[in-house]
């Protein structure tokens, strides 16, 4: 009986852990991007367009090794996948503070892309293995909203420390820490603890192989569609977020910086709120495709006063939080792929659908940086104009008008969500079965 105790604590800390990666790196790429954003302009001496180049390098090495990483994970050890990718983060920022060359920085981006790819992917592969099917939505809601304390902590705190510090000695602590982390993981997770988790006697979860695995993701429209949703959802998010909103309200507002990241601030303790509540709504309405609709309409029209309303700074954080909240229908879309496809192919899909959403954040963020340097009048670094910033941040609009499109080509997929599992922990052959009371 202390052994299955020992067998399912360790469960938690193996997710526990890949929680807290994904905080860390989830708060450093937008810190960097964020609040940064004007020191490297300056430190490089480089204009928006190939700001915005720099910061979507992150994103397409991100993008690029989302399904390459799904492939691994589901066939290799999360605990080792997860402690050598948090060391990779740490080894991409401390490249980033070691050079003053664009072209190393560049590399640096890249290298960091590669070593949060792996982040989130670890914690729904974690979710989808070892929690019921039923509870995927929330438990799943909890971890990413828990990952929003990452920007929520970092993007203050950098904007703090880079005001009376180099910005390059705090990303030198910051990445140190980094390495601290991942030693502690190393030596707490015990994998032998950690047997293979089923819950359906009738669910085969060992993988027919790399090809079968894709072959059974690309074959289903489903996930393009759910895939794409995410793209432009997450996109507009994220660009605004973690590249060009706090320059943009920096400027609107007549703040600094550490002024300005606490309207950032307020969409993340959004995300905070709205995880477990979009879980729970759409649990309440049997349907995660309303509850898409409704928040990316509510992201429409809230992201549109914020563009074009100069409001009290009360009440611009107030409308900011409520698009946080909005913004966390796009978590949905991991539950809604997940429920239709079998354990084996997971972590695969979550890659994949991740690739498409990632590829947003790419796009748009390149694309912002390129309009705005395209109607600006001048060429000096860092001197964009509030019109120059909204003539970039109107793409987000169309993003999220054409994710309105999108929905209708999404069938509703909450039914195919099994009511009824296993209700046993363990067996004396270490394999455990979790049900949904366990959680309660």
């Amino acid at each position: 009986m202390e052994q299955r105790k020992s067998s399912f604590d360790m469960h938690f800390i193996l997710w526990g852990f890949c929680v807290a990666f994904l905080v860390y790196q989830y708060g450093i790429r937008s810190s960097i991007a964020s609040v940064l954003n004007e020191d490297l302009q300056q430190y490089f001496s480089i204009d928006a367009a190939r700001m915005g180049t720099l910061i979507s390098l992150f994103y397409l090495s991100y993008t690029i090794m989302q399904i390459p990483v799904g492939l691994l994970i589901d066939k290799l050890s999360s605990k080792w996948i997860s402690v050598v990718a948090f060391s990779l983060v740490s080894i991409g920022i401390l490249a980033l503070v070691s050079t003053t060359n664009i072209w190393i920085a560049s590399l640096s981006q890249l290298f960091l892309g590669f070593g949060c790819s792996f982040a989130f992917v670890l914690v729904m592969k974690i979710t989808n293995d070892y929690f019921p099917r039923e509870r995927v939505a929330f438990i799943s809601s909890i971890a990413i909203s828990t990952g929003s304390l990452g920007p929520i902590i970092m993007n203050p705190l950098l904007a703090y420390l880079s005001n009376h510090y180099f910005w390059k000695s705090v990303l030198l602590v910051i990445g140190t820490l980094g390495f601290i982390l991942s030693a502690i993981g190393a030596v707490i997770i015990l994998e032998h603890k950690l047997p293979p988790v089923v819950f359906e006697e009738s669910e085969e979860t060992k993988s027919d192989g790399v090809m079968s695995d894709l072959r059974a993701i690309f074959s289903n429209k489903q996930y393009f569609w759910i895939g794409i949703f995410s793209l432009l959802v997450y996109g507009a998010i994220s660009t605004f977020c973690d590249a060009w909103g706090l320059s943009f309200l920096k400027h609107f507002y007549e703040v600094d910086k550490e002024q300005a990241s606490y309207g950032i601030s307020a969409v993340y303790f959004g995300t905070i709120v709205g995880g477990p509540l979009m879980a729970f709504l759409a649990g309440q309405l049997q349907s995660y495709r309303k509850v898409m609709l409704f928040g990316t309409t509510a992201m429409f029209a809230l992201f549109s006063l914020v563009i074009y309303v100069q409001m009290p700074k009360y009440l611009l954080f107030g409308v900011l939080f409520m698009a946080g909240i909005a913004s966390t229908c796009q978590f949905l879309v991991f539950p809604a792929a997940l429920c239709q496809a079998s354990k084996k192919i997971g972590a695969t899909l979550t890659g994949f659908i991740n690739t498409l959403t990632s590829l947003g954040s790419t796009i748009l963020m390149w694309w912002v940086g390129q309009m705005m340097e395209y109607s600006s009048s001048h060429g000096a670094i860092a001197t964009y104009s509030v019109q120059d910033y909204r003539r970039g941040l109107v793409m987000l609009l169309v993003f999220l008008a054409t994710a309105l499109i999108s929905i209708t080509f999404i069938k509703e997929s909450f039914s195919s969500s099994p009511a009824n599992l296993n209700d046993s922990i363990g067996d004396e052959y270490g394999t455990t079965r979790v049900s949904g009371s366990d959680f309660d």
